[in-house]
């Protein structure tokens, strides 16, 4: 073999690897693992620092605006199956649709056992979806 060919394919595995590293490596929203309340709180070691989707129902009455610092600072409780996750999320977008008791999917981080830091919200609203007068949609 001679040289010139070794630096080649030498060359070759590095830039694949560079780009198989850098591909793993990319933290992208499309990424997250998708869990629902109870899946997170009973196995919380599992999922801290990790990218994830939160699903789960509003608690009613555990909604807060305040204003610190003229931004909004969101909160409130999501529960699924028994278990809940306080949602924390400082600026951003709150659905209008996002009410007590409807079902939110929260895209960001589990920063303690039960405490979760969210840097976007989507509400599903059920309305949409169910089925009207004689069997239409």
């Amino acid at each position: 073999m001679s040289r010139a060919l070794i630096i080649k394919i030498v060359a070759s595995l590095v830039l694949v690897g560079g780009a198989v590293t850098l591909l793993a490596m990319s933290g992208s929203e499309s990424s997250a693992l998708y869990k629902h309340v109870d899946e997170v709180v009973s196995k919380p070691d599992q999922y801290e620092g990790k990218l994830l989707k939160v699903h789960g129902h509003i608690v009613p009455g555990t909604i807060q605006k305040p204003i610190v610092d003229q931004q909004v600072h969101y909160s409130f409780d999501l529960e699924w199956n028994g278990s809940v996750i306080s949602i924390s999320q400082i600026g951003g977008e709150f659905p209008d649709t996002a009410k007590d008791g409807t079902e939110v999917v929260a895209t960001g981080k589990l920063v303690g056992p039960a405490q979760f830091k969210s840097t976007e919200l989507s509400a599903k609203c059920a309305s949409k979806y169910k089925q009207g007068e004689g069997g239409r949609m």
